[in-house]
């Protein structure tokens, strides 16, 4: 994930967007399995309907167009789901981005319809003044100007974020990574441009009469363009026409891919880019906005509270087992050091764990003292014993 540790060049970015395309082609294409499972159960409902009513179908048929139009707006935000996912590794199926776009397609038809309108009527205006260099100019400044809300569907969806909320963030990402966003751009476009020119080039030299028959198809009318392709097509045999279809539809969906995962990369990197401005700026920050926390605080025991452990500690070692007992208050209360030193410790497992080893050793280093005690005044009450029957012996 380098599009996390800062800026990347135009190069990089065009890589990952192609291995994270090839990535995420699998689950695209599952996606376009489910859509097409879906509609072919409406066009089996569609056909049942005319042995129930007559005027059903037509219903369904309206239906049916708006349910296009509304899955038409949620495959590109579960496109971008699924490319962010395979990007970030965070593990998302199919079925999981069409559900979860189904919202943000809303909030993107109001989003559109904020930034459409006026762009709209500005373009009518320019329509209606009948000038090619106005329409132009109308032109070229829409474009400039509605790039900072490019970023609009991924803001939807990445972000959660609600249709105003996401065009103030796109706009505040787009105008702060202007210039980096007009350099991808035109980076991308040039290198495609390099690649288009050079295949040509490699297919001239290979093979000289295909690239006649394309330059032959560039200079032919564009209405009879159709009927030469036709032409073309027949001639050719059906596994050819198939296998090449076939590679066809699959470079279309793979090109159309990798142009998402582009938007969407970029997106992904200007994102953890603006984290990083605006953590910097919280840095920056005067001192009096700055609250320190509080350190917490053992108690520190007053003598009173000494008084009342010592007089229970000698009132509970009066009972029937007075070592047992006398040994866990003394491991009680020689834990205070290891829970004073625990304190000054870093909150986390690490030290909480070190201070249950250290407690460990203590407790029985405690009771090895102990015992040794014990044995002690044992033997000095046996040696006590010994002198007073001694002297017992002696004549009065």
């Amino acid at each position: 994930m380098e599009f996390k540790n800062g800026p990347i060049s135009v190069f990089r970015l065009i890589w990952l967007s192609l291995s994270t395309a090839n990535q995420a082609f699998g689950s695209a294409l599952f996606m376009f399995f489910l859509i097409f499972v879906f509609f072919g159960l409406m066009g089996v409902i569609i056909f049942l309907s005319h042995y129930i009513s007559p005027n059903l179908p037509i219903i369904l048929q309206i239906v049916n167009g708006l349910v296009s139009f509304f899955i038409s707006l949620i495959i590109p935000l579960a496109l971008i789901q699924i490319i962010a996912s395979k990007a970030e590794k965070t593990g998302m199926t199919a079925f999981d981005s069409l559900t979860s776009s189904v919202i943000p397609a809303f909030y993107y038809i109001a989003s559109a319809l904020i930034v459409g309108i006026p762009c709209f009527v500005v373009l009518l205006a320019a329509l209606f003044s009948k000038s090619a260099i106005i329409m132009v100019a109308v032109y070229v400044a829409i474009f400039f100007g509605a790039l900072p809300f490019m970023f609009v569907q991924q803001a939807l969806v990445l972000r959660q974020n609600g249709p105003i909320e996401a065009l103030k963030y796109s706009w505040e990402l787009g105008c702060t990574f202007y210039g980096r966003i007009l350099l991808n751009f035109f980076g991308a476009l040039g290198i495609v441009l390099i690649v288009i020119l050079g295949s040509f080039c490699v297919i001239k030299l290979v093979l000289p009469q295909l690239a006649q028959q394309v330059q032959a198809l560039a200079n032919v009318p564009q209405q009879m363009l159709p009927f030469m392709l036709m032409g073309l097509v027949s001639q050719a045999s059906k596994p050819i026409l198939i296998c090449g279809g076939i590679i066809l539809a699959a470079l279309y969906f793979y090109v159309f891919l990798s142009a998402n995962a582009f938007m969407t990369i970029m997106f992904l990197n200007l994102d953890y880019s603006m984290r990083g401005v605006k953590n910097r700026e919280l840095d920056g920050m005067p001192d009096q906005h700055f609250v320190p926390v509080q350190p917490v605080v053992a108690p520190t025991p007053t003598p009173e509270i000494h008084q009342h452990l010592g007089v229970n500690k000698s009132s509970v070692q009066a009972e029937d087992n007075p070592e047992t007992t006398s040994r866990h208050l003394n491991q009680v209360y020689n834990a205070q050091e290891h829970l004073d030193r625990a304190i000054d410790q870093e909150e986390d497992r690490m030290p909480t764990i070190l201070f249950d080893d250290d407690m460990l050793k203590q407790l029985a280093e405690n009771e090895k003292q102990m015992k040794e005690r014990a044995e002690r005044k044992s033997q000095e009450q046996e040696d006590d014993g010994q002198k007073t029957i001694k002297m017992s012996d002696k004549p009065l």
